[in-house]
């Protein structure tokens, strides 16, 4: 959607999000560190426009139904070479 992202950083936050590339991480279970990090989102409107663009382009590399379909067949693949 091209929208600037604050998130955790904790779970699939650091996977998903580079902080300051394309979105921006913070502690969820401390107050400050959501405040200073919309503040600093916020503060970094001129920049927002190429945080968006970046994440689109890493969602959809990452998140390809191509990419996805060839991790699951090498981790099947891999399972029935363990189990064989």
């Amino acid at each position: 959607m091209e929208k600037v992202v604050v998130f955790t950083e904790y779970g699939p936050g650091p996977e998903t999000i580079d902080d300051g590339i394309n979105g921006f991480l913070c502690k969820p279970l401390e107050i400050d560190s959501i405040s200073k990090t919309i503040i600093k989102a916020l503060n970094n409107r001129k920049n927002n426009r190429f945080i968006e663009i970046a994440a689109r382009e890493k969602v959809l590399k990452k998140f390809a139904p191509d990419n996805i379909l060839n991790k699951n067949c090498t981790f099947y693949n891999y399972l029935l070479k363990k189990v064989y």
